[in-house]
C-alpha cells in the first residue's frame, strides 16, 4: 500500500498523488469535447479512477486486503475468556482493524473535501443557470405598454362597503416598489394614479390613521392633469385631531376643477355637517364633476339645511345619495335633477316625487320612500328614458309610468306590479322579485312579461309559501310544444332562472323544478338556486345530475346552487 494512500489521499492507489489525480481530471475533461461519453467510460469501467478514469488503477472505494477473519461469535456473546493460543491472534486482528480505521478515515476525509468542493461548484454552476434563466426570462421583454395594460386590469382594490362588496380603486403604490423597469411604468403613467382613497378617524383594528398628506401630494404631482376620483371616509371612532383635516382638503380644493368623481363616507351626520366648510370653496370649481356619491350610516331623516355645493356642476349626471340596500338617509342637497340619468336616493314620498319628475333624462334609478301622508300623487310622474328601476316597495311603481323600461328589480314584493305593467306598456327583459311573502299573484305578473328573458324570485325569510303552490308555479312556468311547431307558455324566452329561500320543508317540489327546466332546455342557459340560510336545503349534488343530463342531450346549461355568503353576495350584485 503506498504513501500516499496512508496519509489520506483519494484517488488513484499505487500510481498518482490525490491532487495529481484532480490536476489531471480537470484538464481532461476541459480539453474533452464529450464530457457525458467520458464520464460514461469511468462508470462502466470499475477498474478505472473515479475521478480521474485513469484504466488500471484501484478504486479508493475498492475493499482493504486483509478484513475477512472475524471474531468468533460465541466469545462475543458470552463472558468465556480466550484460550491463550488465541491471544496474539486477537491481539494482531486489534492492531490490524485499527490500522484500517485509519486508512478509511483518511479516505472518507478526502473523499468529504472533494465531495464539499464539487457542491461548491455544482451550487456555483446553478446560480449561474438560475441567473441567465433570469436574464433571458421574457418577461424582462415585455414592452412598457403591455406593463401599463396589464397594471390597468389588475391594479388593487379594497373593499370600501363590506353591506355590498363596493370596492375603490388604489395607486399602484406595491407594483412601483417590483424593480426599476415596473416601477418607471408606474409612475410615469398618470391614469394609475387617479383614484385619491382618504380614511380618516380609523378604529383600532383598521390599518392607517389620519391624513397621509405626502402621500396624496406624490399622488397629485403623477396624476399630470387627467381627471380626479376621490374616495373620503370619515368615521367618528378612532383618534384624530380637529383641524388636521384642514391642510388636506386645502390640497384637494386647489386640484377641484379635476374632480370628475366625489365619494364621501361619513358615519354620522354630525361628520358630515363638519365637511362643509372644507368643500364649500369649491362650489363654482366644478366642471368636470360627473358622479356624486354622498353616504351617511343613519337610518333616520335629519332636516338640515340645504347644501348648494353641487348646483352648478354642469357635467354632474350621476347622483347616489344612499348605499345599495338602502340602510340610511339620503342628505338634503341642491342638485341640478334635469341632467341626471344615474340617480340613487332615500326620501320621504313627496321629495322623492318631486325629484322624479325633475329627472327628465333618467336613465337608472334606485328608490326607497319613506311613508309620508299628504303626498300629491295626482301629479304623473313620467320617465320616458327610464331602462332599469330598482325600488324596495312594489307601491312605488304606482306613481311612476316607465315605457322604455327593461328592468325592474323590487324588494319587500307584494305583487302589485300589474297596473304599473299595463300603463307602461314596457317589455321586460329583466325582472327581480326579492323578499316575497307570497307568489299567488306571480303567474298572472309573468303572464304579461311575454319579453322576459331574465326572472330572479328570491323568497323572504318568513315567507309562507308552501310546497303545494312553488309546485304550481313550476308548472305554470313549463313549455308545452304546440301543433304549429312553436313554443306555448308563460315567458317563452327566458335564458336564465335564479330562485332563492331562506327556508323550505319538503322537497316534492323538486320534480316540477326539473321538469320545468328541462321543458325549456331549447332557450334556457342560466340556472341558480340560491340557499340564503346557512345550513340550509342543498340539492346541489342532485341538480348536478339534472343539468348533467341535459348538457349530454346537447343543451350546454350553466347551473349552480350558491349558499350562505357565496348567494348573499350574488344578490347583492343585483342591485343597482
Amino acid at each position: 500500500m503506498s504513501q500516499t494512500l496512508r496519509s489520506g489521499s483519494v484517488g488513484c492507489i499505487g500510481h498518482v498523488s490525490v491532487s495529481k489525480c484532480l490536476l489531471i481530471w480537470q484538464a481532461s475533461t476541459r480539453r474533452c469535447s464529450h464530457r457525458a461519453s467520458a464520464l460514461v467510460y469511468r462508470v462502466s469501467n470499475p477498474m478505472s479512477c473515479a475521478l480521474c478514469g485513469t484504466a488500471g488503477a484501484v478504486s479508493d472505494f475498492s475493499p482493504l486486503p486483509g478484513q475477512s477473519d472475524s471474531i468468533p461469535k460465541h466469545l462475543i456473546t458470552s463472558n468465556v475468556p480466550p484460550l491463550d493460543s488465541q491471544i496474539p491472534v486477537f491481539r494482531q486482528l486489534l492492531v490490524d482493524s485499527q490500522a484500517s480505521v485509519g486508512v478509511l478515515n483518511a479516505r472518507i476525509d478526502a473523499l468529504q473535501a472533494a465531495l464539499a468542493r464539487l457542491v461548491r461548484e455544482r451550487d456555483n454552476l446553478v446560480l449561474k443557470g438560475k441567473g441567465c434563466k433570469e436574464v433571458l426570462a421574457p418577461v424582462r421583454r415585455i414592452p412598457p405598454e403591455l406593463v401599463f395594460e396589464i397594471f390597468s386590469r389588475v391594479r388593487c382594490t379594497r373593499i370600501i362597503n363590506p353591506q355590498t362588496a363596493e370596492r375603490v380603486e388604489q395607486p399602484p403604490w406595491m407594483l412601483s416598489h417590483i424593480c426599476k423597469s415596473w416601477r418607471q411604468t408606474a409612475i410615469g403613467s398618470p391614469s394609475l394614479w387617479r383614484s385619491i382613497r382618504i380614511i380618516h378617524g380609523l378604529g383600532k383594528n383598521s390599518y392607517r390613521t389620519g391624513f397621509p398628506i405626502a402621500m396624496i401630494q406624490t399622488q397629485l404631482s403623477r396624476t399630470g392633469s387627467l381627471p380626479l376620483h376621490i374616495h373620503y371616509e370619515w368615521r367618528e371612532h378612532g383618534s384624530w385631531q380637529p383641524g388636521e383635516e384642514g391642510p388636506m382638503w386645502d390640497l384637494l380644493r386647489r386640484e377641484s376643477n379635476r374632480w370628475e368623481s366625489l365619494h364621501i363616507h361619513c358615519s354620522t351626520w354630525e361628520l358630515a355637517e363638519r365637511l362643509e366648510p372644507f368643500l364649500q370653496p369649491a362650489k363654482r370649481r366644478l366642471d368636470g364633476l360627473a358622479t356624486v356619491e354622498f353616504i351617511v350610516d343613519s337610518d333616520y331623516v335629519v332636516n338640515s339645511r340645504q347644501w348648494d355645493l353641487f348646483s352648478s356642476a354642469p357635467r354632474l349626471s350621476t347622483v347616489f345619495l344612499t348605499s345599495k340596500t338602502h340602510n340610511d338617509c339620503s342628505p338634503n342637497f341642491i342638485i341640478p335633477w334635469s341632467q341626471i340619468t344615474h340617480y340613487r336616493g332615500s326620501y320621504y314620498t313627496a321629495k322623492q316625487l318631486d325629484i322624479l319628475r325633475s329627472c327628465t333624462h333618467l336613465v337608472e334609478c334606485s328608490l326607497r320612500f319613506f311613508n309620508q301622508s299628504g303626498a300629491r300623487t295626482d301629479v304623473p310622474v313620467v320617465l320616458p328614458h327610464l331602462l332599469r328601476l330598482h325600488v324596495t316597495s312594489s307601491e312605488i311603481p304606482t306613481y311612476i309610468t316607465a315605457p322604455s323600461l327593461q328592468e325592474l328589480l323590487i324588494e319587500n314584493t307584494s305583487l302589485t306590479l300589474t297596473p304599473f305593467l299595463e300603463r307602461s306598456s314596457c317589455h321586460l327583459l329583466t325582472l327581480i322579485l326579492t323578499n316575497l311573502l307570497s307568489i299567488d299573484g306571480l303567474i298572472p305578473l309573468l303572464t304579461l312579461c311575454s319579453s322576459l328573458e331574465h326572472l330572479t324570485f328570491i323568497l323572504d325569510a318568513h315567507s309562507k309559501v308552501t310546497i303545494g303552490s312553488l309546485s304550481t308555479l313550476f308548472k305554470a312556468l313549463a313549455l308545452q310544444p304546440s301543433s304549429t311547431q312553436t313554443i306555448d307558455g308563460i315567458c317563452p324566452g327566458l335564458t336564465s332562472l335564479t330562485f332563492g329561500w331562506w327556508s323550505l320543508r319538503g322537497c316534492s317540489w323538486k320534480d316540477t323544478f326539473f321538469a320545468m327546466i328541462r321543458s325549456r332546455a331549447q332557450r334556457l342557459r342560466v340556472v341558480r338556486v340560491l340557499s340564503l340560510k346557512v345550513g340550509g336545503n342543498d340539492f346541489a349534488e342532485e341538480l348536478r345530475k339534472q343539468i348533467g343530463y341535459l348538457n349530454r342531450k346537447g343543451s350546454p346549461f350553466d347551473a349552480k346552487q350558491l349558499s350562505g355568503d357565496d348567494a348573499q353576495g350574488f344578490l347583492e350584485g343585483l342591485y343597482l
